[in-house]
């Protein structure tokens, strides 16, 4: 009997037992399942952590003023620290940050918004489409032009169904030329059932060149100085930035600065060891799986003692037999397998949009394979032992079983 043959047999048995097949791949479909959706969420998890410490090219260092206890004093974020970070030449770009929330207004509309502080590059780093009009550009920045973006959401709730470019927001006590609308990557996945929540704000959702921003009110505070370096950069970029502000005659002791590769190598030794430990966990249901799977070939074997001895008598060697119940026993899980991976795949899509995206997934290649490769050994290992209990049998032993 060949490979061919016994793969034959094999689905003929299958589709004769459908249910008792089916209730034997469970515990495979399951696990599987799990172990892809356990994966899928962690993996997202680490994704949007990344993206808030980085981007393509760019590690993003975030500078921080802290409070002096010896001056007893909160120590600033001034402009001049811009430029003092603009003379490194392995950061890419310089970006001031606030938290200030502002009024929004348009004639019929007044909204609670924070805004983000760009530059022409923004909206590339930070995953932002521009739908229309135009980018902020470096005559903006330079000019300090009262030009924003506004997302496509804030531009619904301002302006209805009319067009945005091309109106008028007023921020404070400025008056802002709407240069373009964009849709933020939150915002995309939000879709559209979140566009009408006047409540929900996005950080995205106002964009101003950052030298219009510093100048909408006399007393704004800068809050945060984010970095972005270079990634192709050897060298030791945070001992660099120290050393840039010990020169200007500041002190360290008036400022805090976070370390990404710092932040990275801890999420990916959390990452690692949570993996570990749920993968741990969905792998207990593909034991039990393999168990069950067990227990129905033994089942078989036991069905089928005849065929096994009429076989043996017509000159079917041990060999034969063995390879038909192992062959049977992967069949079974390699199905199993394949309905957990399209399972846990679909599952994995459906959970950002079955949460309102507070919980992201990121679906990786290499889980698909190793669970389609743990379901086939999980055939192997727990179909040997049914089948060579089958193979053992004498051909008079088996031909005088009821």
């Amino acid at each position: 009997m060949n490979i061919s043959e016994s793969f034959s047999i094999s689905f003929v048995n299958l589709k004769s037992n459908k249910v008792r097949a089916f209730l034997s791949m469970l515990g495979i479909i399951i696990g599987i399942a799990a172990v892809i959706i356990v994966v899928a969420i962690t993996n997202g998890a680490k994704e949007e952590v990344l993206q808030s410490i980085g981007t393509e090219d760019s590690f993003i260092y975030v500078v921080n003023a802290k409070y002096n206890e010896k001056t007893n004093r909160q120590i600033e974020l001034k402009t001049d620290d811009l430029e003092m970070f603009k003379g490194l030449l392995f950061i890419k770009s310089v970006l001031p940050k606030i938290y200030k929330t502002f009024e929004v207004r348009t004639p019929k509309k007044h909204l609670k918004r924070s805004i983000a502080m760009i530059n022409p590059s923004y909206l590339k780093t930070h995953r932002i489409t521009l739908l229309s009009g135009r980018n902020i550009n470096e005559f903006d920045v330079t000019q300090r032009s009262r030009v924003c973006l506004i997302s496509k959401k804030l531009a619904r709730l301002l302006f209805e169904t009319a067009t945005p470019v091309g109106q008028t927001v007023s921020l404070g006590q400025a008056a802002l030329n709407v240069v373009g609308v964009v849709e933020p990557f939150s915002n995309q996945a939000m879709g559209e059932a979140l566009m009408e929540d006047e409540e929900s704000m996005d950080p995205n959702d106002l964009l101003v060149p950052y030298t219009t921003a510093l100048r909408l009110e006399s007393d704004l505070r800068i809050d945060e100085i984010s970095l972005y370096v270079d990634k192709n950069y050897s060298g030791n970029a945070l001992q660099q930035i120290q050393s840039s502000i010990e020169k200007n005659s500041k002190t360290m002791d008036d400022f805090s600065i976070q370390d990404p590769k710092e932040i990275l190598a801890q999420i990916e030794k959390q990452t690692a060891l949570f993996t570990t430990f749920l993968g741990a966990i969905a792998s207990i249901s593909l034991l039990v799986g393999g168990v069950g799977i067990m227990n129905v070939m033994l089942t078989s074997v036991a069905e089928r003692t005849r065929e096994i001895g009429i076989r043996k008598a017509l000159g079917a060697s041990q060999k034969d037999i063995l390879y038909q119940f192992v062959i049977e026993a992967c069949v079974i899980c390699t199905l199993g397998g394949v309905i957990g991976i399209f399972l846990g795949v679909v599952v994995s899509y459906l959970i950002p949009w079955m949460t309102n995206h507070k919980i992201s997934t990121s679906i990786v290649g290499n889980s698909l394979a190793v669970s389609f490769l743990f379901s086939l050994v999980v055939g192997i290992v727990f179909g040997i032992f049914p089948a060579l209990k089958g193979s053992k049998l004498s051909p008079a032993e088996a031909l005088r079983v009821e």
